[in-house]
């Protein structure tokens, strides 16, 4: 383990950051390092009125082309966080495995879109996820009656 991340976890062990990092690593697919630095590079959570300026803020949103009349809607934008977003795609596919709530969601959006797109749609459910548990203050807990 490197010196950096040793220093993260030990940012993660100290009481201004220790609950928010429990709540992250109650995901599955989140571990030490990808909650600690999910947790630090949001910062305060509260910033983001709406889980769109969040998803904004990581850049897990369309791309968008509009001349007069015609809009057209592309690839995830490559403007946000790029670190975030490399977690978060690594988590969604962890995810999709262990939750059988984001495993159907997954199944169902690979029905009418690519792996790689799909993923990219259970990574914003993740921030949506992220964002709930911070704001309610509760751990994430896996629903296994569907």
């Amino acid at each position: 383990m490197t010196k950096a991340n040793k220093t993260l976890l030990e940012l993660a062990k100290k009481e201004e950051h220790k609950t928010q990092f429990e709540l992250i690593k109650s995901i599955p697919g989140f571990g030490d390092l990808s909650a600690i630095h999910i947790l630090l590079e949001i910062g305060d959570i509260k910033r983001f009125s709406t889980n769109e300026k969040l998803l904004s803020y990581i850049g897990l949103t369309p791309s968008r082309h509009s001349s007069g009349e015609h809009e057209r809607v592309g690839q995830v934008t490559p403007r946000g966080n790029k670190q975030i977003k490399k977690y978060l795609i690594e988590a969604s596919w962890i995810v999709v495995r262990r939750d059988p709530i984001m495993m159907a969601a997954f199944g169902k959006l690979c029905k009418r879109m690519t792996k790689t797109n799909a993923i990219i749609r259970i990574a914003k459910k993740l921030v949506n996820i992220i964002k709930a548990v911070l704001d309610k203050g509760q751990p994430y807990e896996i629903n296994y009656n569907l």
